[in-house]
């Protein structure tokens, strides 16, 4: 092996080594608030009060929630999948950089403080160990019919939602909510949800994991809507069964298209292995 070749090698792997680190980290910082899960059912005294302008924490149940669980489960699950071998999930980075450009002009407006959470988790993405896949957007598979239906189902009935609540922010219509921007709150993980659903219909590497941590997210604030139908931004009674049912026939689908591929692949190997022989 040449010197150049070796010296290469040692250079991807302290790449690999330092995006191993920040996205460890980032996985930390994103894990850590799975504890917000428990807000549907918390006591009062139990409910996380982390925003000085949240006088009333038993206002904000469903706020707390939806953190917990797109940026606990969904967030926090992604990036702690892409500790063990990212180059095999291009699918989940381009996601983590995409919730990046998402969430920069929906949240700095109303929260410049969370510019430093934004400039870490882009770290994250720069220190990806193969950088150049990162505007690789091509496709080795075709794109799953039944996932996209979900997500256009989903953008249909939450985008009305999304702008809803953007003008209730803007409008500072809500008291509290508004005062401590959960509106928008509400609005940024609401998008980190759809931009998730559309990912996985991609069938790109890492979109099984997507697919899966996406569904359950939604099954979960199916029930947080239920077990909270009248509180604010809740979907309600209407949103939660739809959610739930949703989130499990999106699951079930993912695990379906999964096999469809598996099955797929093995069936192309007898007329491979021939070409293989005669040479």
């Amino acid at each position: 092996m040449s010197t150049n070749a070796t010296s290469i090698m040692k250079r991807w792997d302290w790449r690999a080594i330092v995006f191993t680190v920040l996205a460890g980290l980032a996985a930390l910082l994103f894990i850590m608030n799975i504890y917000r899960l428990t807000a549907p059912w918390a006591p009062l005294a139990w409910l996380p009060k982390d925003d000085p302008r949240q006088l009333n924490p038993e206002l904000h149940r469903w706020h707390t929630a939806m953190w917990g669980a797109v940026s606990g489960v969904l967030n926090g699950g992604v990036l702690l999948s892409l500790l063990w071998r990212p180059r095999q999930k291009l699918l989940l980075i381009q996601y983590i950089a995409l919730m990046v450009i998402v969430a920069a002009p929906i949240m700095l407006p109303f929260e410049p403080s969370l510019l430093i959470v934004i400039l870490m988790v882009a770290l994250v993405v720069i220190a990806y160990p193969a950088p150049r896949k990162l505007l690789d957007f091509s496709q080795d598979e075709p794109l799953s019919r039944p996932l996209l239906m979900f997500s256009l189902v989903a953008a249909v009935l939450l985008v009305p939602y999304m702008v809803r609540l953007e003008l209730w922010q803007i409008q500072g219509i809500g008291g509290e909510h508004a005062i401590a921007n959960q509106w928008v709150s509400d609005v940024e993980h609401t998008a980190f949800l759809l931009l998730a659903l559309f990912l996985a219909s991609t069938k790109r590497p890492g979109w099984r994991t997507l697919g899966i941590l996406t569904g359950l997210v939604f099954i979960y604030l199916g029930v947080a809507a239920l077990v909270l139908p009248n509180y604010a931004g809740s979907w309600g009674v209407t949103g939660g069964i739809l959610a739930l049912i949703g989130g499990l026939l999106y699951i079930a689908a993912t695990i379906r298209e999964a096999r469809k591929a598996m099955s797929d692949s093995s069936k192309a190997l007898p007329s491979v292995a021939p070409n293989i022989v005669g040479r």
